[in-house]
Order: C-alpha cells, then structure tokens, then sequence
C-alpha cells in the first residue's frame, strides 16, 4: 500500500474482527472514491480469485458498498461508521461471552458444592488403551441412558457415533440425542431419522460420549496415539455436558 501509516493500521482492523484480506482490501478502498474488483486486488495485494468474497463480505457487514454497473465498482464506508460497525459487533460477542461464562460459573458452583456433600463417594474410572475395549463400553454407555445422551465426533472418529436402534429405544422413552459430527453431516439421515438431532462443526478437540450427564467416555487423540477414558461421576460429566452445550449453540450460530 502506498501510504506506510495505512499500513500500521492492519493489525489494528484484525484485532476488530476482520481477516487479514478484509483489512487490506479496506485500507486499500479508503485510498480512494472508488475501484474495480480486479484494480483493488492488485492495490490491496489480494490473489485475484479471492476479491470477490473479501469484499462481498465487507458489503455484509458494511463496510463498503458496491455500485452496479458495466463494472461493478466498490466503495468503503465512512471510517467512523465502520469502526463502530465492528466494535458493536465485539460488543455483542463480548456480552454473549460474559453470559455463556456466567452459566458456566453457575454450572460448575452447582457440581462442585454437590461434591462438597460427596468427598467420599466413590468414583469410578477407566483408562483404555485397546480400540475394541473403547468401542464397547461406548456402546454400554449408549445403552445405558435413558433421558440424554449427548456425543461429540471429531472427525475419523465415527465409531462414537450410536446405532439408530439405540437413539429410537431412547427417542421413544422421551429421552433426547443430540450428535455434533465435525465435517459433513449428509451421510446420517438414519440417525436424524431415527430421533437424533444432528449438527456438523468444524472443530473438535476431542471425542465425548455423554449419558444421562452423570457418566462420560472422552477421546483423546495425539501424535503418540489415542487414550479413552471412561468416568462415572456426576461433577465431572456436569462440567464435560457445559463444554458440549456451547459446543451445540456454536454450531448452530454457524449453520
């Protein structure tokens, strides 16, 4: 970019939310009333085949405008409206942020004072080193509940995933299945229906098979391998369900 303080400014218009490509192209149509989406490019140092969407997502969120024509044109929007787009935007994920963490609090108060009354109450774990051992007692855990069951399936993990016949046992009893697949979700319509309610995310750090939030199989996965872990305890699997349920509300923000 011609001007060096437009420059230093990049990393600042980053920190409010917007990529490194929506920057630039930003920075870049501030230089002037207007560009062409292909003179922009070159400008702002963005690959041609990528222009289209930066700057149709800076229309979204307005902070540009474009102006049909022969040549479709793009503008950006008054800076000072355009800052405080993207601070209100921060606002907002701020206070979502402070309430999902409020929840948490209050979530893990609960399990932990109940545990206060429970120091002597036994807790039983597993630790599984062998995959058929880890497949099975996945499936005794499915089986095993009976009002919810929650399982989080990073992707090549598709074992965790129940068998239909499982999720309609527990479907017809009032029970609720809920799966979050990271990837693509199309190949699972026997499960959707069956009762489950399916949704894909793009993340997942681990594997959670939640039953009846009281006992829970996790899937830890590293370069060395993988371990699974099988507990039955009310405060633990309290605090795994939270970590699945923003997990579910984030996956339906993004669908």
């Amino acid at each position: 970019m011609p001007d060096p303080s437009l420059h230093l400014h990049l990393h600042r218009m980053v920190a409010l939310g917007l990529n490194t490509y929506e920057a630039k192209a930003y920075l870049a149509l501030v230089l002037r009333d207007s560009w062409a989406a292909s003179d922009l490019a070159t400008q702002a140092g963005i690959p041609r085949q990528r222009i289209y969407d930066v700057l149709s997502r800076l229309v979204q969120r307005g902070l540009a405008r474009d102006r049909p024509g022969r040549v479709t044109r793009y503008s950006a929007t008054d800076p000072d409206t355009a800052i405080q787009r993207l601070i209100a935007v921060q606002r907002q994920e701020l206070d979502e942020l402070s309430t999902r963490s409020q929840d948490l609090a209050l979530t893990l108060r609960q399990a932990w004072e109940r545990g206060q009354g429970e120091a002597e109450a036994p807790v039983r774990a597993e630790v599984l080193r062998e995959a058929a051992l880890a497949a099975g007692r996945s499936r005794e855990l499915v089986d095993s509940a009976r009002a919810e069951l929650s399982v989080l399936v990073p992707a090549q993990e598709g074992w965790l995933l129940p068998e239909a016949d499982a999720v309609a046992r527990l479907r017809e009893g009032g029970g609720l299945v809920r799966l979050l697949v990271q990837g693509p979700v199309e190949h699972l319509g026997a499960l959707r229906d069956a009762g489950a309610q399916v949704r894909g995310t793009d993340h997942a750090v681990m594997g959670l098979v939640l039953a009846d939030r009281r006992a829970v199989l996790v899937r830890l996965t590293s370069a060395a391998g993988a371990t699974d872990l099988v507990v039955e305890h009310d405060a633990m699997a309290a605090s795994l369900q939270v970590t699945f349920d923003e997990a579910w509300e984030r996956a339906a923000q993004l669908a």
